[in-house]
């Protein structure tokens, strides 16, 4: 395993494990945030984690992030969904999301609805932001009730949230 500017830490006969916040210190003393595997295919394990030809490997358990989101009865534009993996939402009446703000290329949340009200998707929705709107499979709107849930990814390019699947 290399560690930054071609420090081989197999020749060193030192540790190959490496923790702390992703950021190591190269022999010359500047810190630096990249790691090279000397041996093709084999990767290198970060605290549990393997980094592995493009890929990350977890072991044990994945736990994602989550937030409860309030929304209002009717028409909620912009919804603001914070840095989550999961976003929970669940109302006193019927409500609508017609965009998201939050939307960063390649990123990927969950909307999971609890409660007993619908909440409606909807496409395209002039009341948010271009760039917040949902891109919907069928030009349509997606109604979710209680305990159904959809995973969006934003689509930089288009500058839209995409359905990837909904349960």
């Amino acid at each position: 395993m290399r560690i930054g500017f071609g420090l081989d830490v197999a020749r060193l006969n030192i540790d190959e494990s490496v923790t702390g916040l992703w950021s190591f210190t190269n022999p010359a003393g500047i810190r630096v945030d990249d790691i090279n595997e000397v041996t093709p295919a084999l990767g290198v394990l970060v605290d549990g984690v393997l980094l592995k030809d493009g890929g990350v490997e977890l072991g044990g358990q994945l736990l994602l992030s989550s937030a409860n989101v309030a929304l209002g009865a009717g028409d909620n534009n912009d919804v603001v969904i914070g840095d989550v993996v999961v976003v929970t939402f669940n109302t006193s009446a019927i409500a609508a999301i017609t965009g998201l703000a939050g939307g960063v290329d390649k990123r990927t949340i969950c909307l999971m609805r609890i409660g007993v009200h619908t909440t409606t998707l909807k496409h395209q929705d002039v009341n948010s932001a271009v760039s917040n709107r949902l891109l919907l499979p069928g030009s349509a709107d997606i109604t979710l009730g209680t305990n159904e849930s959809v995973w969006l990814w934003y689509d930089g390019t288009f500058t839209k949230w995409r359905v990837m699947g909904s349960g």
